[in-house]
């Protein structure tokens, strides 16, 4: 299971979409459903 995944939630910045990320299941400082800040590919992770 990814740590991570990408919402359907999305602000455009420099001609890029970006998506919110939201923690699939509990890592490090982050609990299963927080989000966090916005990135434009899984690659940015």
């Amino acid at each position: 299971m990814k740590k991570y995944e990408l919402t359907d939630e999305t602000i455009e910045v420099d001609g890029k979409n970006l998506h919110f990320i939201r923690a699939s299941r509990e890592v490090d400082d982050a609990k299963a459903g927080d989000i966090g800040g916005y990135i434009e590919n899984e690659s940015n992770l």
